[in-house]
């Protein structure tokens, strides 16, 4: 062997004691000649098995599921204060007209909670949709239940954000039939009518 071999494979195991290896040697037999191999052990996990990692990956993907928590929030905050207000103006726009009291605004309301329905349902299907887009990228899964129990709050956000939703079909159930019975003195119209169904 040259010397510049013996330098080039010093420096190769200066490497791998560098990532963690342990070197070592045991004597084989080579026919009638008895020689030492060198052992090269790695006792070190892959990066990305380690403990540090992982936490940090979870620290890292959890902060990406809460912004996306923070945007449906801001949303789903605009979408139920946005309603009150365009009631009204529906009100006053049909008000206007003269025809407060007719069925043709009673429609009218119940078309606009059934598209403010709509607003609120997309804005959670989204928020599912970039919850399941970070598990991908992250984890190769698709829902929280599939991934670690780490993730046990966002499950609870997400359930929370689902029920914050249907309390607020309730009042855009209700709006209607309150504007009726102001307007009309009656419930016929909207007896029937449930937003949940749209």
């Amino acid at each position: 062997m040259t010397p510049f071999m013996e330098i080039l494979i010093g420096w190769a195991l200066i490497a791998l004691c560098a990532m963690g290896a342990v070197l070592g040697t045991h004597l084989i037999e080579d026919g009638n000649a008895r020689r030492q191999k060198l052992n090269v052990t790695n006792l070190k996990p892959p990066i990305g098995n380690s403990s540090f990692n992982n936490t940090a990956k979870i620290n890292v993907v959890k902060l990406k599921i809460n912004r996306a928590f923070d945007d449906f929030d801001i949303e789903f905050r605009n979408i139920s204060e946005n309603f009150p207000k365009n009631s009204d103006k529906n009100a006053a726009k049909f008000n206007s007209h003269g025809v407060l009291n007719s069925g043709e605004f009673i429609q009218s309301q119940m078309d606009l909670s059934i598209a403010t329905k709509r607003q609120s349902d997309k804005a959670y299907e989204i928020l599912k949709r970039n919850i399941e887009n970070i598990l991908v990228d992250s984890f190769e899964k698709t829902s929280l239940e599939s991934v670690s129990p780490e993730f046990n709050e966002e499950k609870t956000r997400l359930n929370n954000a689902k029920e914050k939703c249907k309390s607020f079909y309730v009042v855009l159930n209700n709006n209607p039939k309150s504007w009726e019975v102001r307007s009309l003195n009656q419930s016929n119209l909207t007896k029937n009518f449930d937003v949940t169904k749209y």
